[in-house]
C-alpha cells in the first residue's frame, strides 16, 4: 500500500512525473525519477499479483503474541506516585522499567 501511495502522490501532485521518492518503493518499482509515469498492462498485472500475495498473507491467522510481562496493580499514596513519576522523568527512564526495578529490589530485600 505504501508503494501505491508513493505512485499516486507523484502522479497526482507531480504532474505524472516520477520523483526521487520512487526509489522508496519496495515492490512496485515501475518508474525512475524524472520518467513520465504511464502504467502499462504488465504494471497492472504485477499489481494484481502483489495484491493476491498480500490477500493470502492476510487471510492466514497471525502468530500468537507472547510476552513475559503482566500488569501489576495496586493502590499507592499519591505523593509516592508523584515522586516516582518525577524521578523517572528526571532520569529519562520509562515507568515500566523503573517499576520493574523497584519491585525486583523489594523482592530481593524481603527474601
Amino acid at each position: 500500500m505504501r508503494d501505491l501511495a508513493i505512485l499516486r502522490n507523484d502522479y497526482a501532485h507531480n504532474g505524472g512525473i516520477a520523483s526521487s521518492k520512487q526509489k522508496k518503493c519496495q515492490r512496485l518499482k515501475w518508474f525512475e525519477p524524472g520518467q513520465r509515469m504511464q502504467p502499462l498492462q504488465h504494471h497492472y498485472q504485477e499489481l494484481f499479483e502483489e495484491c493476491e500475495i498480500e490477500r493470502v498473507a492476510l487471510a492466514s491467522a497471525p502468530n500468537a503474541y507472547k510476552t513475559n510481562k503482566v500488569e501489576l496493580r495496586g493502590n499507592v499514596p499519591l505523593d509516592i506516585v508523584d515522586s516516582f513519576r518525577s524521578t523517572t522523568a528526571a532520569l529519562g527512564v520509562g515507568t515500566d522499567e523503573a517499576l520493574a526495578a523497584a519491585v525486583a529490589g523489594w523482592c530481593e530485600s524481603n527474601e
